[in-house]
């Protein structure tokens, strides 16, 4: 009697390509309720982006710029306690080891994952059904941030 043992890997993912599906404007009306005011608007002003990939779920890319640093924290807290789980968080460096800003990963409904960081008074999410996509999103497309 013989006996094959044959072993079976998974199939390498390639490499995920973006394109934009969709772009909008938004408005979180629970943080507006709060008090939260985007830079240039009377309410929590958001900039929304869809993107499909060329193999699994999409993205949806979601970006508030407040004019203070406080204010982009205290968002950034209000997300974090709105989590049904914080996966991981930290502070967010930049190139030379600074502190800029915190990360946080985050499941955000039972099918959604997210990663948010803050830098300055920007507050940016990625999010998708599977994490693998956003932190593949992430490695490719953030976070940068141009403002202060």
């Amino acid at each position: 009697m013989f006996l094959i043992v044959v072993a079976a890997y998974p199939a390498k993912r390639k490499s995920l390509k973006f394109e934009i599906a969709m772009m909008a404007d938004g408005v979180d009306d629970a943080a507006t309720e709060r008090g939260f005011r985007t830079q240039g608007w009377s309410d929590c002003h958001l900039a929304l982006t869809s993107y499909k990939a060329s193999d699994g779920p999409g993205v949806s890319v979601s970006s508030a710029d407040f004019d203070k640093r406080d204010d982009a924290a205290r968002y950034f807290e209000l997300k974090l306690r709105g989590a049904d789980e914080v996966i991981e968080q930290g502070d967010e460096t930049d190139r030379n080891g600074e502190r800029v800003g915190r990360r946080a990963v985050l499941l955000t409904k039972p099918d959604h994952r997210e990663v948010m960081w803050t830098n300055a008074g920007i507050v940016r999410s990625f999010s998708s059904s599977e994490l693998s996509v956003v932190l593949e999103f992430e490695k490719q497309y953030g976070p940068r941030f141009s403002r202060r």
